[in-house]
């Protein structure tokens, strides 16, 4: 009976034994990692169905971050006991604050690791997790890095950008800001990573530059420990009030030192003060020309009315004393005319040839008279054109000492400069209309020759398009371009160059 009662014994307990074992089975956990890595995060683990880390993704998905799943496994035996609960509660503040983050639930343990920039989001991270049930490891660390710094600063005429920025992209913010008003900047910016911007000071500092730069002197804009310091010297009371009000919104500490730059305010107000006594003066001298002008206009009417008087009176006297020989002579004719009856035919025939030569030097002389005329219409017209000449080539020479025929770079677009010079030009030759030109384009010697040779033909053919469209005839221009052929000095610097950049306008029939 003994020997029975042991293997049923034995095999009673192997039974005992594999229900045991398959209920562990069944009570088997989850386990999954989030590990952060730049901005992405990455889910791997065994679950005991889909949804489960469907629900980690979209916990992150609501954050504005993506976690994506990359080795997970699936078993209806496993189970979560709570844990993706928790996580879906902590995914917020971990998307948000958490460096180098890594959440890990294994062997029934939560454990969260990473980096933090403040005590707040370590305390707030405690906070959640001590509404659960679950066994946790908090390994959240505190780091917190310093601030970024930067001078901005004024030194002859351009400015100079110094200091530490966390990324390119803050420094590039400001270089940008500076440059986009034209001016000159030297960047001595370094990038160090582990530095943190605060409370939006490079968009501050972006608005303040453009007002900053063009209306003031000696200006210098610096944001050191957390302070933004301000100094710089204004020619009116509004400049300072609208720094002060840009400087209103910034949430960081600010020292404002901007004052009115009385010293220059006092020059500029003397500066007004002789310009306005120059012209003043300008005026009276213009005036008393003017008074002498007239006065002088008027002499010369008066006596040349006195004149015209003088020789109406001397033309009558002359009628009359033709008169009156007229008569004599009648009288005498009458007198005589018994005793020369004979010889008056003679003179009669005599008279009738005299007084025809005398219509035929008449004809002569009219027809001579005639031809003069007409030379002197030719010539003054000749005159009149050169007259016109010169007058135009010495306005057209004015007008490209202080303005040129400007294009965009490389281009056959007229700038806005380009096109006032033009039209400026059209009311020269509007101004002129005998006379013909010839716009002449020109390029330095970079660049291919054919390039050159016709981008500077497009040019002066752009050029004369538009003087059309201002009313001067084709026929009066001719657009020739020379590319790169008649330099005006050797293309062998930067300033030689420009000069050799050109479009020259020429007078026709010099």
């Amino acid at each position: 009976m003994k020997k029975i009662w042991l293997p049923l014994l034995l095999l009673l307990l192997l039974i005992i034994i594999c229900v045991w074992k398959h209920i562990n089975d069944f009570n088997q956990p989850i386990e999954y990692t989030i590990t952060q890595n730049a901005e992405n995060y990455t889910l791997d683990g065994k679950f005991a169905d889909s949804i489960q880390p469907q629900a980690l993704t979209e916990s992150f998905a609501k954050s504005g971050a993506t976690l994506k799943s990359s080795e997970n496994t699936f078993d209806e035996l496993l189970v979560s006991e709570g844990s993706i609960g928790v996580v879906e509660s902590i995914a917020p503040l971990f998307a948000e604050r958490y460096k180098n983050g890594k959440i890990m639930y294994k062997d029934k343990v939560l454990t969260i690791d990473g980096v933090v920039d403040g005590n707040d989001a370590k305390e707030k991270m405690s906070t959640l997790l001590s509404h659960t049930q679950l066994k946790v490891e908090d390994h959240t660390k505190v780091v917190i890095p310093k601030p970024i710094a930067f001078i901005i600063e004024n030194k002859n005429g351009g400015y100079t950008l110094s200091g530490s920025f966390a990324n390119q992209a803050q420094k590039n913010a400001l270089l940008k800001a500076i440059k986009a008003e034209g001016t000159l900047v030297k960047d001595k910016g370094i990038i160090d990573p582990t530095l943190i911007e605060k409370q939006g000071i490079i968009g501050t500092v972006s608005a303040l530059i453009p007002d900053f730069v063009k209306k003031f002197q000696d200006a210098r804009i610096s944001y050191q420990d957390r302070i933004l310091t301000v100094d710089g010297k204004a020619m009116k009371e509004s400049i300072l009030a609208a720094v002060e009000k840009d400087l209103s919104s910034t949430k960081v500490k600010v020292v404002n030192n901007t004052v009115l730059n009385l010293a220059a305010i006092k020059k500029e107000a003397e500066r007004k003060a002789e310009a306005a006594r120059l012209k003043a003066e300008q005026e009276a001298k213009a005036k008393l020309e003017a008074e002498k002008e007239a006065a002088r206009l008027k002499a010369e009417q008066e006596a040349k009315a006195k004149a015209e008087e003088i020789v109406r009176a001397e033309k009558k006297a002359e009628a009359e004393a033709k008169r009156k020989a007229k008569e004599e002579e009648v009288a005498r004719l009458k007198a005589a005319e018994e005793a020369i009856r004979l010889k008056a035919e003679q003179e009669a025939k005599a008279k009738l040839e005299a007084e025809q030569k005398a219509a035929e030097k008449a004809a002569r002389v009219k027809a001579s008279v005639a031809n003069m005329a007409v030379g002197a219409d030719i010539a003054n017209n000749i005159d009149k054109i050169n007259r016109q000449r010169e007058e135009a080539k010495k306005n057209i020479a004015k007008l490209l000492q202080v303005e040129n025929v400007e294009f965009d770079s490389g281009k056959s677009t007229l700038t806005s400069m380009g096109e006032a010079t033009v039209e400026k030009l059209a009311l020269i030759l509007n101004q002129y209309p005998l006379i013909k030109i010839e716009i002449a384009g020109h390029t330095d010697s970079d660049g291919n020759d054919a390039f050159n040779l016709k981008l500077s033909q497009t040019r002066v053919d752009k050029v004369k398009k538009e003087l059309a469209k201002q009313g001067v005839s084709q026929n009066r221009v001719k657009a020739i371009g020379y590319g790169e052929t008649k330099p005006l000095v050797p293309n062998t610097t930067a300033e030689n160059k420009q000069k050799n950049r050109r479009v020259e306008i020429i007078i026709l029939g010099e």
